[in-house]
């Protein structure tokens, strides 16, 4: 059968489908979740690529230690840097990590968490189920990521392409009342359905590509967790775009949710703080330049001062109405997931942090272990990040990095307390990857 004739008998038997905010499935139960809670982190992968400057790699080292000592660590790395790779491991000790070696340029973008998400188990064999390439130019591509991981495959260990566009800190599995259940981020359904429309000329609608999901991962019940204004799902805000932001569950039927009140920050105190992100950002930059550094050409921080007054006015009202959804979405989550009858914990999430992708509900729990990120009480970092070709922040250049202090007080403090007391081990992790839109959650890959 064609693919595309394959495609279309699936989106017509999808038709009948109108379920939300849940779509039960009546497909038998063939095989078994494990929650991240219920796991460990005897194996896991992260992007060398993506970790590569200084500050990344010792957080990722950071994590590694704080691991089982028998771990199995995985690196998916590019040719170019897979030399500098072995040579920069080793002297952390870590000579014993398997380099899983991608023969795509540019994976620089890619977190180990978001690559692939663990389906149902079936005996002793695990699935790593890989989502197509969601910036592919052609179908040639889609199967760009199952292409970088598909040797790491072996008895048991399968991986397997899902034809859907997702990414792994976006979903999330448990087992409730026997059945499998898969949390999936509204941004999916939508980015999915274009690249459907684009390459194939059909969609599947919201809840065809629930049933692609559940069908992939051996799920009976998907729950979308997401903005629907209207007939359809709508893309996740600007300062929540993955359910991992907001949403960790750490027990059987226990979840915490991330809180954010806007009236936190006040708009006169948020015009004064871009304010000082700007002077700071030209001051650091300007010290570069007369060291013979170039100024950067991608930076969006206009460096005429009459550009400037308006740049940041409009970057005030972005992210006062970005704050503002956020804080609407995790309402919304805290609602659903009572409905299904979770206990549900809220941690508040300061308007300041919300902004710089700081978030308090991205952990890494398991069965004996939860590692929280800890975020800078002082920073002085620069503002603005440089833009790379992709469209991702760039981390690689440290602009008073090293001058950022960490302490475990205020918000860092009161996450700390809430997780002592549902979980029997937690421990925290310097987190610099808010500075790529990330935490700890995102850029550990859990195979285990």
């Amino acid at each position: 059968m064609e693919r595309r004739s394959f495609l279309q008998g699936l989106v017509g038997g999808l038709a009948g489908l109108a379920v939300y905010p849940r779509l039960l499935l009546s497909a038998a139960l063939s095989g078994r979740f494990v929650p991240e809670y219920a796991g460990s982190l005897d194996e896991f992968l992260f992007v060398y690529d993506q970790c590569s400057a200084p500050h990344l790699l010792r957080e990722i080292v950071e994590i590694i230690r704080l691991a089982p000592p028998e771990a199995r660590i995985q690196v998916l790395v590019s040719g170019e840097l897979a030399d500098t790779a072995r040579v920069r491991l080793g002297e952390f000790g870590l000579d014993g990590t398997n380099l899983v070696i991608s023969e795509e340029e540019g994976i620089s973008g890619d977190w180990g968490r978001d690559i692939f998400q663990l389906g149902a188990q079936t005996g002793n064999s695990r699935l790593v189920a890989v989502p197509w390439f969601k910036a592919a130019r052609d179908r040639s591509d889609l199967d760009r990521g199952w292409r970088q991981l598909k040797a790491m495959a072996r008895e048991d260990l399968e991986v397997k392409l899902v034809p859907a566009a997702y990414e792994g800190g976006n979903l999330m599995t448990d087992v409730i009342e026997n059945q499998n259940v898969l949390f999936a981020g509204s941004t999916i359904a939508v980015e999915t359905r274009e690249l459907y429309k684009y390459f194939y000329g059909i969609d599947p609608g919201d809840d065809g590509v629930a049933r692609i999901l559940a069908e992939a991962l051996g799920a009976q019940q998907v729950v979308w967790l997401g903005p629907r204004p209207g007939d359809h799902l709508v893309r996740q805000s600007r300062f929540g775009f993955h359910i991992d932001m907001g949403l960790t569950l750490v027990t059987p039927g226990v979840a915490v949710v991330a809180r954010c009140d806007p009236s936190r920050l006040g708009e006169e105190d948020h015009l004064a703080l871009l304010w000082d992100e700007a002077q700071r950002t030209l001051a650091a930059l300007e010290r570069r330049e007369s060291a013979g550094i170039p100024w950067p050409g991608d930076l969006d921080l206009p460096r005429a001062e009459q550009d400037r007054e308006l740049f940041i006015e409009s970057t005030l009202r972005q992210e006062r109405n970005g704050i503002e959804e956020v804080a609407a979405e995790w309402e919304n989550t805290a609602r659903t997931l009572q409905d299904l009858g979770y206990t549900v914990h809220r941690l508040e999430a300061d308007p300041r942090r919300v902004r710089r992708f700081q978030s308090h509900t991205n952990v890494i729990v398991t069965a004996d272990r939860l590692l929280m990120p800890l975020y800078p009480d002082r920073e002085h970092v620069h503002g603005w990040l440089l833009k790379g070709q992709d469209g991702r922040d760039r981390v690689d250049v440290e602009l008073g990095l090293s001058d950022s202090e960490f302490d475990l007080a205020g918000d860092n403090l009161a996450a700390f307390n809430l997780y002592q007391g549902l979980h029997p081990d937690v421990r925290a992790v310097r987190d610099y990857f808010y500075l790529a839109s990330g935490n700890v959650h995102c850029v550990i890959g859990r195979l285990s």
